[in-house]
């Protein structure tokens, strides 16, 4: 699900992009030691991996398993036509234990959709984790996103992101990040800035960040 993550439009980064968290939100058990497979038919692309035990390593000649668990994730992608564009992902994320028993394994699930008019494309995407842990944290996620390529050389976006963390003890935190972003392109060099500000980071109050990113890049 690391493919589609966040697929809202954007001009350079995405708007969580350098603050003091960068995991809220996002879906998928990651592509470390994983073992993937990548498939497009016609118009639909479809990816899954598998990670065995969280993808631990033993030193030479270990037998011990890790103490994550298995985890499992694919996501499709398909061009709807007309201007739109659609995807979806699935996964279970294992805990595990010392034994490499599957224990309290969460949920991962996402889906977003973006269209294009012209110059202008709009995006809007949905993410959801079910923790399993006991006491642990639920997490919801609402972002939008809209880039507008201005003309040829020049590209600006804009976009939000809400993540609220449903706490099994304590007070629900909703994280608020937002983003702007602009890039230019002069014959083979490229310039690309972002400003990112978030607030509630990571499910804590008062655990604010903001940030600016300014990018230049020359393709030879």
């Amino acid at each position: 699900m690391s493919t589609i993550d966040d697929k809202t439009p954007t001009a350079a980064e995405e708007i969580w992009d350098g603050l003091d968290t960068t995991t809220s939100g996002r879906v998928g058990a990651g592509n470390a030691g994983a073992i993937g497979y990548d498939k497009t038919f016609g118009a639909t692309a479809f990816t899954a991996s598998y990670l065995n035990q969280g993808g631990g390593t033993n030193g030479d000649g270990g037998t011990t398993p890790g103490t994550a668990g298995s985890s499992w994730d694919f996501a499709v992608q398909q061009d709807l036509g007309d201007g739109f564009e659609g995807g979806a992902g699935y996964g279970v994320i294992g805990a595990g234990s010392g034994d490499g028993k599957q224990t309290d394994d969460s949920e991962h699930m996402t889906a977003f959709v973006n269209y294009t008019y012209g110059m202008v494309t709009a995006g809007y995407q949905l993410a959801e984790e079910n923790n399993g842990a006991k006491g642990g944290s639920d997490e919801q996620t609402n972002a939008w996103g809209i880039a507008v390529n201005v003309n040829d050389d020049l590209s600006v976006s804009y976009g939000e992101r809400e993540v609220e963390f449903a706490k099994a003890s304590a007070d629900h935190v909703t994280e608020k990040t937002t983003g702007i972003a602009v890039a230019y392109t002069m014959g083979s060099i490229k310039i690309a800035g972002n400003m990112n500000d978030g607030k509630g980071l990571g499910g804590v109050t008062g655990a604010d960040d903001e940030m600016t990113e300014i990018a230049l890049s020359f393709a030879f």
